[in-house]
């Protein structure tokens, strides 16, 4: 087993690596068990500093790969949808805050699971950030 101090660092010639081993269940996706990343630095006290960043920036980009099927253009636009004749059929008092709703929920989750800014994803709320897309509550 390997000393805390060293875990998920790997030297390779003068240089330390991050090595992350990805979750069994998302290799098919990925093509790989692990993946490295040097941390350009020769010092291991440095390399222990910048693991952590290292280790969250590896597992950033894995998650993105592994959610890309989950939420395709395709699936997004279908649940836009399917969200959108929602809203239509309900009652007109409950239209403005499913809408509401929809639109809190799918903000939420594209800048705080997938780090976006207010402004560059695909936005359904106009009341978030200025954005290209047009609001789910305009075709109501």
């Amino acid at each position: 087993m390997k000393h805390p101090m060293t875990q998920n660092l790997l030297k390779r010639g003068h240089t330390w690596y991050v090595r992350y081993v990805i979750p069994r269940a998302s290799r098919s996706k990925l093509g790989k068990e692990s993946i490295s990343r040097s941390l350009k630095t020769r010092d291991l006290d440095e390399a222990r500093k910048r693991r952590p960043a290292a280790l969250a920036e590896i597992i950033a980009e894995v998650d993105l790969i592994v959610d890309a099927e989950k939420y395709s253009k395709v699936a997004m636009i279908e649940e836009a949808a399917a969200f959108a004749e929602e809203i239509r059929s309900a009652p007109t008092d409950e239209k403005a805050d499913l809408a509401t709703y929809v639109a809190s929920d799918w903000a939420m989750y594209f800048h705080e699971k997938k780090g976006y800014e207010a402004g560059r994803c695909m936005q359904i709320s106009p009341c978030v950030a200025p954005c290209q897309y047009p609001a789910l509550g305009s075709s109501i």
